[in-house]
């Protein structure tokens, strides 16, 4: 076959109907609002995308592909994920400041309850997951643009390749994302029952309890020495005779 002595012009793909739920809001809402996120992370790839197109328009090849390249997309995943595990985070020590609030809770036994760093880091890392199957598709897109970088005569049919693996990058997204919104329903569900831990807490009484059975003790015993049932020790006579005279 006759190698084509000029490169096929690349072709960005519409991304919108392969983005799915990532551009249009559906399924149960959560317990925190995460539309702000979503809606960012759309516009990112979409704004990548759109200056793809531009750029292929003007033959700006390698420019093109590292436009809409797999560095483009893992960023705006990363920085979708790292959102939503902030939102969790905020929400679940927003949540339990109320109810350590509503009882009372010391700041100090407080402490033991909230989210450390260790629980923090893991938190993220688990809502990072949720884009694990991204991966695959983000390294054939690498391996996809390579090709096409590598050759000034690409064909229509690798062209066609990378514009498959495009789209599927984004179907990829789009999956990646309803995972992560299960996730961090999920890390809610986690911290759950620390907070009603923290909402069942309730001030120990044993001190009041001690304090009310030392002073009654005290009380009936003055009764006593001074009802003469108990002879006074030495150091009471003294210090009444102290301060009221002998």
């Amino acid at each position: 076959m006759t190698e084509p002595t000029t490169a096929a012009p690349l072709r960005v793909p519409e991304l919108g109907p392969y983005l799915g739920r990532i551009v249009a809001a559906g399924g149960r809402p959560g317990r925190i609002p995460l539309d702000a996120i979503r809606l960012r992370l759309a516009t990112r790839v979409m704004e990548c995308a759109g200056e793809a197109r531009r750029l292929a328009g003007e033959d700006e090849r390698e420019a093109t592909i590292h436009m809409i390249g797999p560095e483009r997309w893992e960023g705006a995943w990363r920085e979708a994920a790292d959102a939503v595990g902030a939102l969790v985070l905020d929400a679940i020590e927003s949540r339990l400041g109320r109810e350590a609030e509503a009882v009372r809770m010391p700041r100090r036994r407080l402490a033991r309850y909230v989210p450390s760093e260790s629980d923090k880091t893991a938190l993220r890392s688990r809502l990072l997951l949720a884009g694990l199957d991204l991966t695959g598709a983000l390294e054939a897109l690498r391996s996809q643009g390579e090709a096409l970088a590598a050759t000034s005569r690409s064909t229509d049919e690798l062209v066609e390749r990378w514009q498959r693996t495009i789209t599927l990058t984004a179907r990829k997204l789009e999956s990646a994302w309803i995972e992560l919104e299960r996730r961090a329903e999920e890390q809610l569900d986690r911290w759950e029952p620390i907070m009603d831990d923290v909402a069942a807490w309730r001030r120990p009484l044993w001190p009041v309890a001690t304090v009310a059975a030392f002073g009654i003790a005290l009380a009936t015993w003055f009764g006593l020495v001074f009802g003469g049932y108990v002879d006074a020790p030495p150091w009471l006579v003294d210090a009444w005779g102290g301060i009221f005279g002998r």
